[in-house]
């Protein structure tokens, strides 16, 4: 067992009792469970990883998943405990079976103080193409053509509003390292992923508490926000482990972000900035464009993202144009994108079109296509998967 992996099960061990204690404030807490609210979502996908890829059983996706939160408050509305687990099982691709706690936290206001201690999934960005400065959960590249799924990240939090804006301190006390799939041998590289393996902090056994500090405001049609974040980087680089695999690294890194909005008329300015650095050097990188909204059921996006380490970047986002859309019918919806490399020329396209068929019943269509030349990165697998795939949703 390596010492990476030593760190990850120790952690692991200290995300469960994180949740344990998060369930404890629901009996300890006074008055707690006077209002309820539920809400949920079972699924059933099925999808195609069109092209040849080294192995043939990695080629498809059957399963099911489904999705439950459940929100408990006092009369006074001072206390909040918000329960949310999350199950997928996958026939064909075990490796994909995950269960997981999205939420389970509890929450105390107070005049302008807001505390919470669980387990959270956090967003901050404003850009539509990529999540630049969303740096708290870990990302779970598991969820397919469905890129943005997050693991709960355990965390003890401390917030004050007012006037001058919100101030949040957040302490991260377990990290969590991203998952992979096993299908991880497929169009750009015939290596797989070794997940269990990952060198989390150089190796390192100690464990290391993360944390952030955050600002955010809303002023007329300005909404900015700036962050700094201290601890484990999310997003892994890979070192090749001899001729066979990779293994990914998740160095300490300090991290400074900003994030501006401004709205005007049709309008949507959007920017995201970050500066990290870590014993490997500081890079920067960046996102932003504009959304233009004419009517309420269309808008189009473009948008351009950097990244100042080129080709050695651990995201796919380096020199890249994003251009897009969302229309939305009565019964539905189409988002379509496409993402073009101004230097390679390769291209990524996307449409997601969904219909509701009944009350609480949506059907989702996801097709992805890449064309260009296969990068040979771990980091750029989920750009250069073609896929097609079919997704049936019950809400209530």
């Amino acid at each position: 067992m390596t010492a990476g992996h030593s760190v990850g099960c120790n952690e692991m061990q200290l995300f469960h009792r994180t949740a344990l204690v998060a369930l404890g404030l629901t009996v300890t807490t006074p008055g707690l469970g006077v209002a309820q609210r539920s809400t949920g979502e079972v699924m059933a996908e099925m999808g195609t990883y069109l092209g040849q890829l080294p192995n043939p059983s990695t080629q498809g996706e059957i399963g099911v998943a489904a999705r439950t939160r459940i929100t408990w408050e006092s009369a006074d509305r001072r206390h909040r405990l918000t329960v949310e687990p999350f199950l997928r099982w996958d026939i064909l691709n075990g490796d994909r079976t995950r269960f997981d706690v999205r939420d389970l936290s509890w929450q105390m206001t107070t005049g302008i103080w807001e505390v919470t201690v669980g387990v959270r999934e956090i967003f901050w960005g404003v850009a539509e193409s990529q999540h630049l400065v969303d740096e708290i959960n870990q990302r779970n590249p598991i969820g397919g053509v469905r890129l943005y799924e997050k693991l709960g990240q355990p965390l003890a939090m401390v917030a004050a509003t007012s006037d001058w804006g919100t101030v949040e301190l957040l302490a991260l006390p377990i990290f969590r390292p991203r998952p992979f799939d096993g299908r991880s041998g497929r169009l750009w590289s015939p290596r797989p992923v070794l997940a269990r393996d990952a060198v989390v902090r150089g190796g390192s056994r100690r464990v290391y508490a993360d944390w952030a500090l955050r600002y955010s405001h809303s002023v007329g049609a300005w909404d900015v926000g700036a962050a700094f974040f201290s601890g484990t980087a999310r997003d892994p680089y890979f070192a090749p482990s001899g001729d066979s695999a990779w293994i990914p690294h998740h160095d300490l890194i300090d991290r400074t972000s900003v994030e501006i909005l401004w709205t005007t008329g049709f309008w949507l300015f959007k920017a995201e900035g970050a500066t990290q650095g870590s014993a490997l050097g500081r890079f920067g990188s960046a996102v932003g464009g504009v959304e233009f909204a004419p009517v309420d059921f269309f808008a189009g996006i473009l948008e351009y993202s950097y990244d100042s380490r080129g080709s050695a970047a651990t995201t796919s986002y380096e020199n890249d144009v994003f251009l897009g859309g969302r229309l939305l019918t009565e019964d539905g919806s189409v988002r379509a994108g496409a993402f073009v490399d101004t230097r390679s020329g390769t291209v990524l396209g996307s449409v997601e079109a969904s219909r509701r068929l009944a009350t609480g019943i949506v059907v989702t269509l996801e097709a992805r296509a890449f064309l260009g030349d296969e990068a040979r990165q771990p980091q750029h697998a989920f750009r250069q998967d073609t896929f097609l795939g079919l997704l049936a949703t019950y809400h209530w």
